[in-house]
C-alpha cells in the first residue's frame, strides 16, 4: 500500500542541467532554483532509482522502505521480506516431493573448517579491519547469564586447526614478564618451598589446628591450606602458622576466583573468622 505523502519526491532545479532534466520529465517550463514535486514512477529509471520511499506492508501493516526501481506502477500491494515468503507469494508454495526444485538437495555444512569465517584469509581480513579500533566490550563485563550461555554453546565444540596453532604461538610468547601469571620470577623458588618438609609440616599443622574442616563451610573432604597474606606479597610468612587457614577445595577456588591470586584481601576480615 502506498503512502500518499511519500509518493511524490521533491527535486530542486539547482542548475541548468537539472532544469533541462525536469523540463523533459514534467513537460513544462522550469525556473532555476525552484523546487518541484515528481511522482516516483517517473524516476524509476533515473539516477534516483535507488532512492527509497516508505510504503505499508499489506501483510503485517508495518512501514517498510522500498527502492523506486523495485516498485511497479500497476501493483499497489507491497510485502516485507517475511510476509513476501508466506503462502502463495512463495514461488515454491504447494510444490511437494519431486515437484519442489529443492527436493533432494542438501544444505552444505558450514561448521569447522568449512565455515568461511574460519578460513585464514577471511580471519586475516577481519583482524586487519579491527586493528587499531577499541573493542565494544572494553571496560564492560558479561553478565552471569551471558557467561552461562557462552559456556553451554561451547560444550562439545572442537577448535579448528587455525585456532589451535594461534593458541600455541600465543603461549610461546607468554614467557617471563609477558605471562599474565608473572610474579617477579619467584615460581621455581615457590615450587621448591611447597615441596619441602617445612611446607608439609606447616600445612599439616594448619589442618590439625582447624580439626581438618573448612573454616568457611565446616565440611571436610579435599582440603587446602590457604595463606591469609599471599606469598607473592610477603614470602617471609610462608611457614607462619598464624598466616594459614584451612579451606575445602571448592571454597578455596571460589575465594581466589572472586579476589584474585596475587594481592587479595584478608579472608579473616571478609568472613569475620577467628583462628583459635
Amino acid at each position: 500500500m502506498y503512502i500518499e505523502e511519500y509518493e511524490f519526491i521533491s527535486i530542486k532545479a539547482v542548475n541548468i542541467k537539472k532544469c533541462i532534466y525536469l523540463e523533459k520529465l514534467l513537460n513544462k517550463e522550469i525556473e532555476l532554483g525552484s523546487e518541484y514535486k515528481v511522482h516516483w514512477s517517473l524516476l524509476k529509471k533515473s539516477s534516483l532509482r535507488r532512492h527509497k520511499i516508505e510504503v505499508i506492508c499489506d501483510g503485517c501493516n508495518e512501514t517498510i522502505l522500498k527502492r523506486l526501481q523495485d516498485l511497479n506502477v500497476d501493483v499497489s500491494e507491497h510485502f516485507c521480506r517475511s510476509c513476501g515468503k508466506k503462502g502463495d507469494k512463495n514461488g515454491i508454495f504447494g510444490l511437494t516431493g519431486e515437484l519442489n526444485p529443492k527436493y533432494g538437495t542438501k544444505i552444505p555444512s558450514i561448521t569447522g573448517d568449512n565455515n568461511p569465517a574460519k578460513r585464514l584469509e577471511v580471519r586475516e581480513k577481519i583482524s586487519k579491519s579491527k586493528k587499531g579500533k577499541s573493542s565494544n566490550m572494553l571496560g564492560k563485563n558479561h553478565s552471569k547469564e551471558t557467561i552461562d550461555k557462552i559456556k553451554k554453546s561451547n560444550i562439545g565444540q572442537k577448535r579448528n586447526s587455525i585456532t589451535i596453532e594461534k593458541i600455541k604461538e600465543a603461549r610461546k610468547k607468554q614467557v617471563g614478564e609477558k605471562c599474565p601469571g608473572w610474579k617477579g620470577g619467584i615460581t621455581p623458588y615457590i615450587t621448591r618451598l611447597r615441596n619441602s618438609e617445612e611446607y608439609q609440616f606447616w600445612r599439616n599443622s594448619i589442618f590439625n589446628r582447624d580439626q581438618y574442616k573448612c573454616m568457611l563451610c565446616n565440611e571436610g573432604g579435599t582440603l587446602n591450606a590457604h595463606h591469609i597474606i599471599g606469598v607473592s606479597v610477603d614470602i617471609s610468612l610462608i611457614f607462619d602458622i598464624n598466616n594459614g587457614i584451612t579451606l575445602c577445595k571448592k571454597c578455596h577456588f571460589d575465594f581466589h576466583s572472586k579476589h584474585g591470586m596475587k594481592e587479595f584481601p584478608s579472608i579473616l576480615e571478609i568472613y569475620k573468622i577467628e583462628i583459635k
